[in-house]
């Protein structure tokens, strides 16, 4: 009985991070959702612990897969029907795209499918928007405290204020990090690193992608 036991939690930690590989979640990020410890999660996939049906419901809608799938190894017969949540199931949590970069007229739905890396913010940081990260990549906005690596948090709305950091795309290129103002036909992009000279041109060429709302810090040596 103890080795069936044994042989149980094993073969069920093994679904569990098949699972969570296949709907492209990082450990983390899915105990984070469900409300568990890291070093739960990890027990978890490891089969050295064993979750409560409740959590392996919580899983289950995590990755897109049955109950039965987690706990027997046999799909459902709408296994095929069940499509991976965005939204956490226990608290206010919204799963985001990290993305390499954007551009003006890039459809987001479609980035963020390709995806391959995603983290969790809560949903009050996007005020109602959808919304994506990208990690730093200059030090334009150095008087900020950004810096290379940094990851940012955006929502995509496309009216800022005068104060808010925005990811801006200009003539159509990769989205920058700067300030915008806007007067009669012409915009001013500029930044809070004096090395960098502001960017002045036609307001038809410029395009906010999103308004940054938080700043994840990378730890630099």
């Amino acid at each position: 009985m103890v080795g069936d036991a044994l042989d149980y939690k094993e073969s069920l930690g093994k679904r569990l991070r098949l699972a969570r590989q296949r709907a492209r979640y990082k450990q983390k990020d899915a105990a984070k959702a469900v409300g568990v410890h890291f070093s739960t999660m990890a027990k978890y996939e490891a089969g050295i612990r064993e979750p409560d049906f409740e959590t392996i419901t919580k899983l289950a809608r995590l990755y897109g897969v049955s109950t039965e799938y987690l706990m027997t190894g046999e799909a459902s017969s709408s296994e095929n029907e069940i499509e991976p949540m965005q939204l956490s199931v226990l608290g206010n949590y919204v799963r985001i795209p990290i993305l390499k970069s954007m551009r003006a007229g890039d459809d987001l739905a479609l980035l963020e499918k390709f995806a391959t890396e995603f983290l969790f913010v809560d949903s009050s940081a996007l005020s109602g928007y959808r919304g994506f990260a990208i990690e730093a990549q200059d030090t334009r906005m150095l008087g900020d405290h950004i810096l290379p690596g940094d990851i940012l948090i955006i929502k995509a709305n496309h009216e800022p204020a005068l104060s808010d950091i925005c990811y801006v795309s200009v003539r159509g290129e990769n989205g920058i990090l700067g300030r915008v103002r806007c007067f009669e036909h012409l915009c001013c992009i500029y930044f809070s690193n004096p090395q960098f000279d502001a960017i002045i041109c036609r307001d038809i060429d410029v395009d906010v992608l999103g308004i940054v709302t938080e700043v994840r810090r990378k730890i630099h040596k």
